[in-house]
């Protein structure tokens, strides 16, 4: 948490990490508003100050921790929050077995073209959202400033089809 926490420049607090069987990941989703059905196929999940991660997946464990960070979908679209956060977690990981790369389409996205037309890492780009009180708002400046003629108010980066409009600009 440490690396994750110097990396983007934030203070995470106290956060407790836990793992757990599929029967604790439904139980944590459902404590969560989620149904029971809705935590099938999840390895890891964040809430409040808790992640929970699959026992057979304990490589989801930064993924999680950057998501905690503040690179989320209840910051962002779904489609960059996740691109960015596996990004990120492929710059800092320590070891191959500490992640394994998931989201391959928003992957490649965040890589081949966003991060690209900003001029940036996944890292430096991650300080920026974690950082920002308006992360929609914050992203769609560096967009607007790395391309002359874009104008910041045409983009509407929020967490909905954040992609579809971005990657009109970039």
């Amino acid at each position: 948490m440490d690396r994750i926490q110097r990396a983007l420049g934030v203070s995470m607090g106290d956060v407790s990490c836990k793992i757990v069987d599929q029967g604790g990941m439904a139980e944590a989703m459902e404590g969560a508003g989620w149904s029971r059905n809705d935590a099938n196929g999840v390895v890891g999940f964040q809430v409040g100050k808790e992640v929970f991660v699959l026992d057979s997946a304990p490589w989801t464990v930064l993924h999680e921790l950057i998501h905690r960070s503040g690179v989320n979908s209840d910051r962002l679209s779904r489609f960059v929050a996740e691109g960015l956060t596996e990004a990120i977690a492929a710059e800092l990981k320590a070891s191959p077995d500490e992640h394994r790369p998931t989201y391959p389409s928003e992957v490649s996205w965040i890589k081949g073209k966003l991060l690209p037309a900003l001029g940036m890492t996944a890292v430096q780009l991650g300080r920026v959202i974690v950082q920002s009180k308006d992360p929609p708002k914050d992203l769609a400046a560096l967009m607007a400033k790395a391309k002359p003629g874009l104008s910041a108010d045409q983009l509407e980066i929020g967490r909905a089809s954040c992609r579809e409009r971005v990657c009109l600009y970039v």
